[in-house]
């Protein structure tokens, strides 16, 4: 069990899983307090991943790509800009279609956690060549 555990921790996918359940929490959380507040769903959105970039950062790059440097930080906040434009143009699709705030976003998690990964991966935390 502790051989599995440490090949677990050892899969960067596995990591990003564990890391990004974390972060998912904490930014949905953050969205449904200012969504139980009373922000329309895109400013609660904007809220939450404006809170949730700066903590993400931390966890996803130490974390999951074993990067500390805050070098990638605007490739890392550009990112988070054009998934969010991305994800409040597909909340907002939901909402008009009927789908209360709370349920679209969380309709979206999945698939944004999926492409946060690829994104982050390829684009934002990509290794070198003779790194």
């Amino acid at each position: 069990m502790k051989a599995l555990a440490i090949r677990l921790i050892q899969h960067r996918p596995a990591r990003f899983i564990g890391v990004g359940i974390l972060n998912t929490i904490f930014g949905y959380l953050v969205y449904l307090f200012w969504i139980a507040v009373g922000l329309r769903p895109e400013l609660a959105l904007a809220v939450s991943t404006s809170i949730g970039a700066c903590f993400n950062y931390v966890t996803t790059g130490r974390l999951v790509f074993r990067h500390s440097s805050p070098n990638r930080i605007v490739h890392f906040f550009a990112s988070y800009a054009a998934l969010y434009v991305v994800n409040a143009l597909a909340l907002r699709e939901l909402v008009a279609a009927g789908v209360r705030p709370a349920l679209a976003q969380g309709l979206l998690v999945l698939p944004f956690a999926i492409i946060s990964y690829l994104v982050f991966k390829f684009i934002v935390f990509r290794q070198r060549e003779g790194s």
